[in-house]
């Protein structure tokens, strides 16, 4: 079975003002062809750094076998350091790492070629990301994740932003989905609650509880499912 290549990549970061490193898959023959691809930016949890993925969540395995099945479009993967301030992090994205990987690989510029998808921390780092750049991603994948419900005022403040946006949200997103580990899930409840505020707005969404609790077993599934919608 051919193989995508899991890369190393350091990247200049105008958010933080450093080299920063992240990992991007390629699909099997990427440097044979000519095409331009989509891209699933995928982000990791607290605690973890850009290793998550690719090691404890076998994104490589995963995505390989569903290419070898013919079940995924040919696509770039990016797995970055998540491991600054949310807010930090979503310029970065941004206003970096898009950029680069547009530059420096055989990307697709436009929203419709662009996913976005991460787990606990990551999936609160994909919604900052979402609400900052609201016209840059069509599919969306919020694993085990939700704004804290025991900090005052968060709910009122994303409320309003998600309102803000919403016109431009209902424009680029064709795929939107939450996915927990069901009951067990720590963040089962932050999810449904974050839910419901883009749905208030008419940000229709899916949901998955898969019962396993907060962990990678679910969100490789979690992958192994979103990755087939892009």
């Amino acid at each position: 079975m051919p193989h995508g290549l899991m890369s190393i990549v350091y990247y200049p970061s105008k958010a933080t003002s450093t080299t920063r490193r992240m990992y991007i898959w390629t699909p099997p023959n990427y440097f044979a062809g000519n095409k331009k691809l989509p891209v699933l930016y995928l982000l990791h949890g607290g605690g973890d750094n850009d290793t998550n993925w690719p090691v404890q969540g076998e994104a490589g395995w995963i995505l390989d076998n569903l290419f070898a099945e013919n079940k995924i479009a040919p696509m770039i993967v990016v797995m970055p350091n998540g491991s600054i301030p949310i807010e930090t992090f979503a310029e970065d994205l941004g206003n970096n790492i898009i950029p680069y990987v547009e530059n420096n690989f055989r990307a697709y510029t436009d929203a419709p070629h662009r996913a976005i998808a991460g787990l606990s921390m990551g999936g609160i780092e994909a919604i900052e990301t979402l609400l900052k750049f609201p016209d840059k991603f069509a599919y969306v994948n919020i694993m085990s994740s939700g704004w804290f419900r025991n900090r005052p005022g968060t709910y009122e403040k994303y409320d309003s932003i998600v309102k803000s946006v919403a016109p431009q949200l209902k424009k680029a997103i064709k795929y939107f989905i939450f996915t927990t580990g069901g009951s067990t899930d720590i963040a089962d409840k932050a999810s449904d609650l974050t839910r419901a505020v883009f749905e208030k707005y008419g940000l229709t969404s899916g949901e998955s509880k898969m019962e396993g609790g907060h962990s990678m077993f679910v969100w490789r599934h979690d992958l192994h499912f979103f990755a087939q919608k892009i």
